[in-house]
């Protein structure tokens, strides 16, 4: 979120350091730790058309409508390959998925780390339609 304000040059400084201390003494070391919400497990198998068009149904999102995340788990890299310098452009599969069909997937802005691993124990993720040059896949 955003916020804005008006400070006259000469007190700047003092601002600053006011702002500083105030954050400090309200950020906890375990604050600053990286949460992620999952809103629910789903198999590859359960990943359809129709469950994607429910999806954008809630849109739009945002701050008071957060966007789904999910979850799954034992998923292999089936194939990869780097895009547009540092994303990963996948096809998932998932070890107890009975179909076995492969799902799509981009990773943006991955990591070093992230580039070149083949097994993740679990992901998360969101489900959107990838509409580009007339086509529509999930």
């Amino acid at each position: 979120m955003a916020a804005g304000l008006t400070i006259k040059v000469e007190n700047l400084i003092e601002f600053q350091q006011l702002f500083e201390k105030a954050v400090r003494r309200m950020a906890q070391s375990n604050d600053r730790i990286p949460r992620l919400t999952v809103d629910a497990e789903i198999h590859f198998d359960d990943i359809s058309p129709k469950l994607i068009d429910e999806i954008e149904t809630l849109s739009p999102f945002g701050t008071d409508n957060p966007e789904p995340v999910f979850m799954a788990q034992n998923i292999k890299v089936v194939s990869s390959k780097i895009v547009g310098g540092n994303h990963r452009r996948m096809m998932l599969a998932q070890d107890a998925q009975p179909s076995g069909k492969p799902v799509p997937a981009i990773c943006f802005n991955a990591e070093d780390n992230l580039l070149k691993k083949t097994i993740f124990s679990r992901i998360a993720f969101r489900l959107r339609w990838n509409r580009w040059n007339g086509h529509q896949t999930i």
